[in-house]
């Protein structure tokens, strides 16, 4: 093979590697943060945009999806997730590919920084972390190394808990 053929290849093959569904995707990613945190409508820009997720059962309801797809023009694919194993399995098989939001479960932050799959948020384009309430910011916060953020706040089912205190009394960290 000549030696321009060479480069030209070889050139071919680093443009290749570099551009990926994952480096494609990054910018509507932090775009759709945005409109699932907030009042936000997306114009037809991202209309043919398609994100795979893999998230917890019941996280992403299908009148949500619709709602977000109606809004955004972004089709979101869902691959539940049935335990923080699974998701690490589907991960590391993968390299990280196949998915391009996550929802790791935050007291993993350990396994996730040593495979080193995750991609800091560009947290610039996440206009209204304002909205969220300080300790939710400040638990994803705890997911900062190496060049950033790596999780936003979102959805946590515990959070969710709740009873009637007309039928059952209890004191605050008595449960």
């Amino acid at each position: 093979m000549p030696s321009n053929a060479k480069t030209s290849a070889l050139a071919t093959a680093q443009a290749a590697k570099a551009f990926n569904r994952r480096a494609v995707v990054q910018g509507v990613m932090a775009t759709a943060s945005i409109a699932a945190l907030g009042p936000f409508v997306i114009r037809d820009a991202f209309a043919a945009a398609e994100i795979n997720a893999i998230v917890w059962t019941h996280y992403l309801t299908d009148d949500f999806l619709k709602s977000f797809r109606k809004k955004t023009g972004i089709k979101v694919n869902v691959t539940l997730l049935g335990s923080n194993e699974e998701l690490l399995s589907k991960m590391k098989t993968s390299k990280g590919r196949g998915f391009d939001l996550i929802t790791p479960t935050l007291n993993r932050k350990g396994q996730w920084i040593d495979l080193g799959l995750l991609q800091p948020w560009d947290l610039k384009k996440v206009k209204n972390l304002k909205n969220v309430d300080e300790s939710f910011v400040k638990a994803s916060q705890a997911w900062t190394w190496g060049k950033g953020q790596h999780h936003l706040p979102h959805i946590w089912g515990t959070e969710a808990m709740s009873w009637r205190t007309d039928l059952w009394k209890t004191e605050y960290g008595k449960l």
